[in-house]
């Protein structure tokens, strides 16, 4: 909406708002995204190297 002529031409404060939107909080998002996916392949690469993952295909439920 705020690459459109129409509100660029009328309303131009509209194109930093929208420019500090895409830089500051969306790259934080980003951020703490893909430092949680980094932290979770971590804790599960631990486990199956020490054991404790019993995986999905092996099963686990109550015997």
């Amino acid at each position: 909406m705020s690459n459109a002529p129409l509100f660029t031409s009328s309303l131009p404060f509209l194109i930093t708002w929208k420019n500090w939107i895409f830089d500051v909080p969306n790259t934080a998002t980003m951020r703490g995204v893909m430092m949680g996916a980094a932290l979770g392949a971590i804790a599960l690469a631990v486990r199956t190297l020490m054991g404790i993952e019993r995986g999905y295909l092996r099963g686990g439920g109550a015997d």
